[in-house]
């Protein structure tokens, strides 16, 4: 099983091995997974390090000046959310000593990822915004369509063809590649 397969596989068994509780109605209701995998090493063996759900954002009227609402509740930045407090408390563990931290004491002060560690970011949809909007091809000019071009200046017709039958975007951040299932 290649490595994104893994990925999508393991944050969608974490999601279904959580309760019931806020998890949408199968029959009629849906939601955006979103999570953060870590791998260490050659095995490359994913371990969910942070899971979101969630596909809105508080109108206008909505936000609150007190700060007691969270305003984008989509998935991906829920997940985001989580993935930062997994970083801090992975930095406390590594300010203590512990072995286990996935960071290394540098000079100066700093931490840095232990060597053979890599971070990927899951979605079962692709993000709001501009990350989703694919023009038409006839509005797109033809020095747009080059395949040199990033995907996301290229139109869906002229994105490669996926292979994967998960339903799924992965983002690998460790280098900044980008592999899609559709």
């Amino acid at each position: 099983m290649d490595l994104a397969n893994s990925i999508a596989r393991e944050c969608l068994a974490k999601f279904d091995s959580l309760p019931k509780t806020g998890k949408p109605d199968e029959s009629f209701e849906w939601t955006i997974l979103a999570g953060v995998v870590l791998t260490r090493g050659d095995q490359r063996v994913p371990e969910v390090v942070a899971l979101g759900t969630g596909t809105k954002c508080l109108g206008a009227t909505e936000l609150s000046q007190r700060g007691d609402r969270v305003n984008d509740s989509h998935a991906e930045v829920l997940a985001r959310r989580a993935f930062l407090r997994y970083l801090y408390e992975q930095i406390e563990l590594a300010g203590n000593g512990q072995k286990e931290a996935i960071f290394v004491g540098s000079p100066g002060g700093k931490f840095t990822l232990k060597d053979g560690h890599s971070f990927h970011f899951f979605t079962t949809h692709s993000p709001c915004g501009d990350a989703s909007i694919f023009e038409q091809i006839e509005k797109v000019p033809p020095d747009i369509r080059d395949e040199g071009e990033p995907p996301s200046k290229r139109s869906r017709e002229t994105l490669p063809e996926k292979e994967e039958p998960v339903g799924s975007v992965l983002v690998c951040a460790s280098v900044g590649q980008v592999a899609g299932m559709t």
